[in-house]
């Protein structure tokens, strides 16, 4: 568990305080990003294609906080 799997359980516990879920955009060509958010327990649901560079999907993670 490296720096990148600590700031985004810090970020998560700040955020469930507010909110039942998050959603953010991953380009389709940074798999490592991917493989990271789904290891984490998010969950592709969409794509937005050209939404930031043309040619490039912005492919939409989301992840529901966890019941208590």
């Amino acid at each position: 568990q490296g720096i990148g799997h600590a700031l985004l359980e810090h970020a998560e516990a700040a955020l469930f305080t507010a909110t039942d879920s998050i959603m953010l955009l991953v380009s389709d060509f940074n798999i490592a990003a991917q493989r990271f958010y789904r290891g984490r327990g998010y969950l592709q649901v969409g794509a937005i294609p050209d939404y930031v560079i043309p040619g490039v999907d912005e492919l939409v993670f989301f992840k529901r906080r966890p019941s208590r």
